[in-house]
C-alpha cells in the first residue's frame, strides 16, 4: 500500500514498465479507434450542428482527450499498484466499465447522431 507521497514518488520512480504501459495504451487505443471511426462526422455533421459561444475550438479535441485518456491510465496503474485485481477488483472494475461507456460516446454522438443515447451514456458512466 502507498502510505505516503515519498512512496508514491518511489513506486513512480521505478515503475512496472509493463504493467504501466498496458494501463496508459490500453484507454488511448479505444478512444483512438473511436475517434478514427467518426472523423468524417466531425468534419460534416459536427460542424453543422447549434453549439454554444463557449464552444471549445475542433483542434482543441484531440491533444485533451489524448492527455485526458493517458491519465485515465496513469490512475488506474496507481490503483492497480495497491494489490493488483485481487484487492483493488471493484475500483479497476468501477473504472473499466466508466472506461467503455466514455469511450462508446463517441461513436453514438459523432457516429450514429444519437445525441438521446449519448447523453444516457454520459449519465451512467
Amino acid at each position: 500500500m502507498i502510505a505516503s507521497p515519498s512512496e508514491l514518488i518511489q513506486h513512480l520512480a521505478t515503475p512496472d514498465w509493463k504493467s504501466l504501459a498496458i494501463a496508459v495504451i490500453l484507454p488511448l487505443i479505444g478512444g483512438g479507434l473511436g475517434s478514427v471511426a467518426v472523423a468524417n462526422n466531425i468534419n460534416t455533421w459536427y460542424r453543422g450542428i447549434n453549439k454554444p459561444s463557449w464552444n471549445p475550438p475542433d483542434w482543441l479535441f484531440g491533444p485533451v482527450w489524448t492527455a485526458l485518456y493517458a491519465m485515465m491510465g496513469l490512475a488506474s496503474y496507481l490503483v492497480w499498484l495497491e494489490g493488483g485485481f485481487e484487492h483493488q477488483a471493484v475500483p479497476l472494475g468501477v473504472y473499466g466499465l466508466q472506461l467503455l461507456l466514455n469511450i462508446l460516446w463517441t461513436p453514438l454522438f459523432f457516429g450514429a447522431h444519437r445525441l438521446d443515447l449519448a447523453t444516457a451514456d454520459i449519465i451512467g458512466g
